[in-house]
């Protein structure tokens, strides 16, 4: 069983990325992100329209945090504090000790090699800190750039008939 607490807020370091809270502010960057067609083919959401949107959903994920019912970072570069993208881990399952990982970047920052950086960081987190046992995402399979991701960290394909790849991360403990 989990017991997981995110106060104080973790902060992850990698060598080019600083992992940090989603905050009021990055507003306008949510938005560019969520509204973006070339990445939300790959997800399944529709398109953030306004600014009001994009703060409320802050509001939604900063409330799900402090419940202690998922963890949401937003990925910025180290060298100029701007944000790159965000990664998250969610649908937290008490029980299975399993939870699912989540992640967009900016279309332009794409094939730059930031997201596995981040996704490196996370799953050490997610493992480590969290105490998880499984770490889950659920990628379409014209993602290819996803796809590659998952692969490269050792996601195995749980497939089912039908949907999109399941693909699952176990500890090795």
């Amino acid at each position: 069983m989990l017991n997981l607490s995110f106060t104080p807020f973790p902060t992850i370091k990698t060598d080019r990325l600083i992992l940090r809270s989603l905050e009021k502010t990055d507003a306008y960057d949510i938005l560019a992100l969520r509204s973006d067609d070339r990445i939300n083919k790959h997800v399944d959401r529709k398109k953030m329209l306004s600014i009001e949107e994009a703060e409320f959903f802050i509001y939604k994920i900063r409330s799900g945090i402090e419940k202690n019912e998922l963890i949401y970072w937003v990925i910025t570069d180290k060298q100029t504090n701007k944000m790159l993208g965000t990664i998250g881990v969610w649908n937290v399952e008490p029980e299975e000790v399993a939870a699912e990982l989540g992640y967009e970047l900016l279309f332009k920052e794409h094939g730059k090699g930031y997201m596995i950086e981040a996704v490196k960081g996370v799953i050490k987190y997610g493992f480590e800190t969290m105490k998880l046992e499984t770490i889950k995402a659920v990628v379409r399979d014209t993602n290819l750039a996803s796809l590659n991701i998952l692969n490269k960290m050792k996601f195995a394909l749980d497939r089912r008939e039908g949907e999109d790849g399941f693909y699952t991360l176990r500890s090795a403990q």
